[in-house]
């Protein structure tokens, strides 16, 4: 039976094209929902033998709704506004993963056109961000990068610095506990009576 995918697990990463070659793409933050609308502009001309239809360019229109806080790849959000750079976009389906386990994501060139600013006095301050599509998308199989991966499994950490050599901080997680069988050594047993 199909299982739904759940929004918490679609996540949408960015990077500078100019940094492809030597940083990850980045996570963007504190998101609170995103969209991804992909359509064809569709005309349709009548003549004396039916109508006839065209069908336009894919276009994608990516949108995210995001917490605000004091993060440098938020000001790359408003880099990309103000100075017009493009950005490489990938949205992410974590519960989608092939046999290799690499993740289905779709792919293209953005740019951010518009940014929405709230900040009500009874609420956290959030920005709207809409993105125009600068390439053609292109859809594949990603893999997640180890720092990348805390986003989805949060894993279980010791005491001690977390580095690329340790990266658990030298904890182990527990397993989980498994049923204890009747009449094993750690249930207490009736003796029998001595003849």
């Amino acid at each position: 039976m199909a299982e739904p995918i759940e929004g918490k697990n679609v996540l949408d990463f960015i990077r500078i094209p100019s940094e492809k070659g030597t940083k990850n793409a980045y996570p963007l933050p504190l998101i609170t929902g995103s969209d991804l609308d992909l359509s064809r502009d569709t005309d349709d001309t009548q003549t004396k033998d039916g109508v006839k239809y065209r069908i336009g360019q894919l276009t994608v229109e990516p949108k995210v709704t995001l917490l605000d806080a004091d993060e440098d790849i938020i000001k790359v959000l408003e880099d990309s506004l103000f100075n017009g750079t493009e950005l490489e976009f990938w949205h992410v389906f974590v519960d989608k993963k092939n046999s290799s386990g690499l993740y289905y994501s779709y792919n293209l060139l953005v740019k951010v056109t518009e940014l929405s600013q709230s900040s009500d006095s009874d609420d956290f301050a959030t920005q709207e961000v809409t993105f125009t599509q600068m390439s053609n998308v292109t859809r594949g199989y990603t893999p997640m990068p180890e720092s990348q991966k805390a986003l989805i499994d949060y894993v279980y950490r010791g005491l001690e610095p977390v580095t690329t050599q340790n990266p658990t901080g030298g904890g182990v997680a527990s397993s989980e506990t498994a049923m204890p069988t009747y009449g094993s050594t750690s249930t207490s047993q009736s003796q029998s009576p001595e003849a």
